[in-house]
């Protein structure tokens, strides 16, 4: 019985480490995605769930469609930059007439690490953003 719970347990860590991305995503009517505007919110390591809540709730009553991606990932940032390559293409981002990208600071090496790789001549602003903390950190 030991072992069978030892492994259920080994298998749960396994499963929570790949498989736990939780993207957040709200689409906001059924036009076209070509006759729309894509909000993409690329968290940095402080992100949190609470932290994404309240980003959908202030941006879902903007007339966008918001994707909050999960996809920054401890394993390390290559993985994550093909998280994000793989997520940008499941959602058909590129569909989209226009992306506006709002990164904290990891998030914001992933779009352009993506960016290198793929361009998106759809993204027409990005906003950077950084704690208050990481502003008075020295350059």
């Amino acid at each position: 019985m030991l072992r069978l719970s030892t492994l259920l347990l080994l298998v749960a860590v396994a499963f929570s480490e790949e498989g736990g991305a939780k993207h957040w995503i709200h689409v906001d009517s059924d036009a076209p995605k070509s006759e729309k505007t894509a909000l993409l919110i690329l968290n940095g390591f402080g992100g949190t769930r609470g932290g994404c809540k309240a980003q959908m709730a202030y941006w879902e009553d903007s007339g966008m469609d918001v994707y909050i991606a999960d996809v920054l990932l401890r394993k390390s940032l290559a993985a994550s930059t093909e998280a994000l390559a793989d997520f940008v293409e499941e959602y058909d981002l590129a569909e989209y007439g226009e992306i506006k990208a709002i990164c904290y600071i990891a998030g914001a090496y992933l779009l352009h690490t993506q960016v290198l790789a793929t361009p998106m001549p759809n993204l027409t602003a990005i906003v950077y953003d950084r704690s208050p903390t990481q502003e008075r950190a020295p350059a």
